[in-house]
């Protein structure tokens, strides 16, 4: 009788706390999808007002002849050029303001390098560094960000090829993608959207992208398109084939970037040797380590060659294909 009562003591516990486990799993599972609705019409809203607020939409005629122009160099082709580096890293900054925090960096590292040394040439190579700090970072944060759309671009390319086949037009193609995949494919596919809801032609509208992201996969997706749109053909069949030479072009990278592992590894090993050794120089015996500060010119030679080497491997370890 005591086992018979112990069992049902257990069973009732048991199936208490499953059922109130399973009424906080709906409540949370219920407000979860509440928020993601919430972010997700946010996200809409966000991406049409910069839609809106875009200032290419003035430009709207000079797009397609962007690439046209000559190429004469000046301080507002700089900015734009910086502009698009920004705009093509995801950053949410505004790029003036960037520009004049790697400004004054250098110059304030540039100064204290010149009251410290005294010396015009460290301080101007400092005042360099310190300017192109910001300019390093916006590359990184593109080039993660690219990297990032390269592996999104085919699942992507697939899904509208999917929607296209139901018998969607390309239009809410891009949409879908927008709805599916998350930053940055869903973000650029859900902004080119927008933009044709604003009134942009959908060749402008992708060619607006192309120059958003910069990546050549995407410029290759709309030279796709806008054939099509001219020749005719199975716009689907099309994507598919994109999306398998894109996925091959992805695999092909990581091949590449698996194979020169070691000649990266080297150049980071090479540059970072005579540092350390100089340190470790330093902390052992210290008046020897600071021959070396009474010889300027040898150090700024090999500062030079270390930095021909540098290039010269990631020249080895870096190419196009």
């Amino acid at each position: 009788m005591i086992l018979v009562l112990g069992v049902a003591v257990f069973l009732g516990v048991f199936l208490a706390i499953l059922f109130v486990n399973l009424i906080l799993t709906d409540l949370f599972k219920e407000d979860r999808e509440a928020q993601l609705r919430d972010m997700e019409i946010e996200l809409r809203q966000r991406m049409r007002e910069h839609a809106r607020r875009s200032a290419q939409q003035d430009e709207l005629g000079d797009v397609n002849m962007g690439s046209d122009r000559p190429g004469h160099f000046s301080i507002v082709d700089a900015f734009k050029s910086f502009q698009k580096l920004v705009q093509q890293a995801g950053l949410k900054a505004d790029p003036q303001v960037l520009g004049f925090i790697g400004l004054v960096g250098g110059a304030i590292a540039g100064l204290a390098a010149y009251f410290v040394t005294g010396n015009p040439l460290v301080a101007g190579a400092l005042m360099f560094l310190g300017a192109a700090m910001p300019v390093v970072y916006i590359l990184h944060k593109r080039k993660q960000r690219m990297d990032q759309l390269a592996e999104q671009l085919p699942e992507a390319l697939e899904l509208m090829a999917r929607v296209l086949r139901a018998g969607q037009t390309i239009t809410q193609a891009m949409n879908g993608v927008a709805d599916e995949f998350t930053d940055p494919i869903g973000t650029e596919f859900g902004f080119c959207y927008e933009q044709q809801n604003l009134g942009l032609p959908l060749e402008t509208a992708m060619q607006n992208m192309v120059d958003r992201t910069g990546m050549i996969e995407i410029k290759i997706l709309v030279m796709g398109v806008s054939i099509q749109r001219q020749a005719g053909g199975n716009l689907a069949e099309l994507l598919n084939k994109l999306s398998d030479v894109m996925r091959e072009r992805h695999k092909l990278r990581g091949t590449v970037k698996a194979l020169t592992a070691e000649g990266r590894m080297q150049a980071i090993v090479l540059g970072a040797l005579p540092f350390c050794t100089w340190v470790a120089m330093y902390v052992m015996n210290r008046p020897y380590a600071m021959k070396l500060i009474d010889h300027p010119p040898l150090i700024y030679g090999s500062l030079f060659l270390m930095a021909i080497g540098l290039v010269w491997i990631r020249k080895i370890v870096n190419f196009d294909f």
